[in-house]
């Protein structure tokens, strides 16, 4: 007879954290730039435009988003947005009032 997979209840304690493996992370562990890129986001830049926002190139803020994938133990912007709102990672820096520049 096949044996049952344990299977973790879905309970709001463990929806959506981190992998057990990933050590809990603080925005304050976090660099500056790692920071901005994720308040770019957070923002609806893309890539491309976060890129020409901190005059850095496309394939630097990839690196940047797999260094806070790693940090944050989470798999993809959506996931890395999500933990910054629930640990008041996004302060009002991430939303001013100027809007962005448009790229050109």
């Amino acid at each position: 007879m096949p044996k049952a997979l344990s299977v973790l209840p879905h309970t709001p304690s463990n929806l959506g954290s981190a992998p057990p493996s990933a050590p809990p992370v603080s925005p304050l562990q976090l660099s500056v730039r790692e920071q901005q890129v994720l308040a770019l986001f957070a923002r609806g830049c893309t890539t491309r435009q976060a890129a020409k926002q901190l005059g850095l190139s496309p394939l630097t803020i990839k690196w940047y988003s797999q260094e806070l994938y790693r940090k944050l133990g989470v798999h993809n912007r959506a996931a890395a947005l999500m933990w910054a709102v629930q640990h008041g990672a996004l302060g009002a820096a991430a939303f001013p009032s100027t809007p962005l520049r448009s790229p050109r």
